[in-house]
């Protein structure tokens, strides 16, 4: 009830249509947090020439805006959680910026919280079956085994990186059946290449560093494991 609620609401469309915006933007794609906090000193230093002015004759200023990565990763929830309606998924997967800078966001978004929302946007998306879709299946496969080639040794691998690759690998347990037979075969070579790493990593209890990694690391090794039972059943073995 509560997102028909927002779907209806007369000014959805202009929110809609500002989280497009956020996400077809590129100035939030390459920032890491070390970009954004040289920007942050740039910016007070900037501001300390002029304070002395400043506080003699304007008023406080306003409280400063959130960052722009905040704001993105608040679109990308907000665009997630509308797309329930068909007419708001059609109109997502239609658009090839938003496909293009959901991409773009997954593969070379700076903080990994951000990618991560790319990510399963994009998996949750590539499951439309629309005639004007700019977003396939085959494509989102692709994206979804290149972020989980991206470390195949899970014992140095960050925990960020082990999170994104499970993310990645929810969302190829939701278009797995939607794959091509040359597609499947391709995901499961990627899955086995990273399983062998993260499963060996588990069994020496010394090399967990602390209980987050184990945790991280035990999903995600839990993921990989239901991709390769998937991948077993679509070659018709036992």
């Amino acid at each position: 009830k509560g997102r028909k609620a927002v779907v209806s609401a007369p000014t959805f469309k202009d929110a809609f249509d500002r989280a497009l915006d956020l996400v077809t933007g590129d100035d939030h794609r390459d920032q890491t947090p070390e970009d954004a906090k040289v920007q942050e000193e740039s910016d007070d230093a900037e501001d300390e020439e002029t304070q002395d002015v400043e506080d003699s004759i304007l008023p406080p200023p306003p409280p400063s805006p959130p960052a722009n990565v905040e704001l993105v990763e608040a679109a990308f929830s907000f665009l997630s959680s509308t797309a329930s309606s068909s007419q708001n998924k059609e109109a997502l997967v239609s658009n090839g910026g938003f496909v293009k800078g959901c991409f773009h966001t997954a593969k070379n978004g700076g903080k990994p919280s951000l990618r991560q929302a790319a990510i399963r946007i994009i998996a949750e998306l590539a499951q439309c079956k629309s005639s004007t879709s700019e977003l396939t299946p085959e494509a989102a496969g692709d994206l979804l085994c290149e972020v989980l080639a991206e470390s195949t040794d899970a014992q140095s691998a960050l925990p960020d990186t082990k999170v994104t690759q499970h993310v990645a690998g929810e969302g190829l347990l939701c278009i797995f059946d939607s794959l091509p037979a040359g597609k499947e075969e391709a995901l499961v070579r990627a899955v086995g290449k990273l399983y062998s790493s993260v499963v060996k990593s588990r069994s020496l209890s010394k090399i967990a560093k602390n209980t987050d990694d184990r945790v991280t690391t035990g999903e995600l090794a839990y993921c990989l494991t239901r991709l390769m039972l998937l991948g077993m059943r679509s070659k018709g073995a036992e």
